[in-house]
């Protein structure tokens, strides 16, 4: 009993309050305080805030990748902030200040899930591909190359497919807009290469029978195994 007592106490010393309020979320990604942890800082501890200032720029940018889930997201900021914890308080004698900065993490992580939806939608609304980018009827023209809508990125494609069911993934190739280039079906959890071949980012991508997307407008630019892909999945491409 006294032990329980004891570590309440730590937590209580050592651990902030968080003080919420109605301010609006800030679009921009610079730590606790901002972007969709906005109101992480409005607390009694900047050691806090600064000791999770690299979970919290993660986090943001999370939330402003179109397509991503907030469950996702928030999962990813708690346990990212309970590795932060293990870092810095790895010893013996730092066992105290570990279990009051997983309380911190435990305050932080149900901030988010009980007060950020809003921050969410806002992020998610603002990164949200126009609609010119995604239509019933595919039109290449505006990001052909010599326009401005064209950034010059030509990579393989890779497809994740994070739901349940198998989804059929469709390339359009700008040349012939009218005519689908090639098919894959993509299993449940799958994580495919769309062919071995590099496609420009003004190509036409659908999923199912969704509007048929510009894959540049949909995807990520990422690094892998020294090349840049486009990395794009279900919820991105399905409107």
């Amino acid at each position: 009993m006294k032990l329980k007592l004891l570590k309440s106490l730590w937590i209580f010393l050592l651990s902030p309050v968080l003080v919420f309020d109605n301010s609006p979320a800030v679009a921009q990604t610079s730590g606790c305080g901002s972007g969709s942890s906005w109101y992480l800082l409005r607390i009694g501890s900047p050691i806090a805030a600064n000791q999770f200032r690299v979970a919290c720029n993660e986090h943001d940018a999370c939330y402003d990748t179109y397509g991503k889930s907030k469950q996702e997201c928030d999962k990813a900021f708690h346990n990212r902030m309970l590795d932060i914890c293990a870092r810095d308080h790895n010893t013996i004698f730092g066992r105290p200040l570990k279990i009051a900065c997983n309380g911190r993490a435990d305050v932080y992580y149900t901030g988010v899930l009980e007060h950020a939806q809003d921050a969410y939608d806002k992020a998610q609304a603002a990164v949200q591909p126009s609609a010119a980018a995604c239509s019933s009827t595919y039109d290449p023209r505006p990001y052909r190359p010599g326009t401005s809508g064209w950034n010059g990125r030509v990579g393989q494609i890779a497809f994740n497919n994070g739901t349940n069911a198998s989804v059929k993934v469709t390339l359009f190739h700008p040349d012939a807009p009218a005519h689908a280039f090639n098919s894959w079906n993509v299993q449940p959890g799958q994580n495919l290469f769309l062919g071995g071949d590099n496609y420009g980012m003004d190509w036409g991508i659908q999923v199912d029978s969704s509007p048929i997307c510009i894959v540049g407008s949909v995807s990520d630019w990422n690094s892998f195994n020294g090349s840049q892909i486009f990395q794009t999945w279900v919820e991105r491409v399905r409107r």
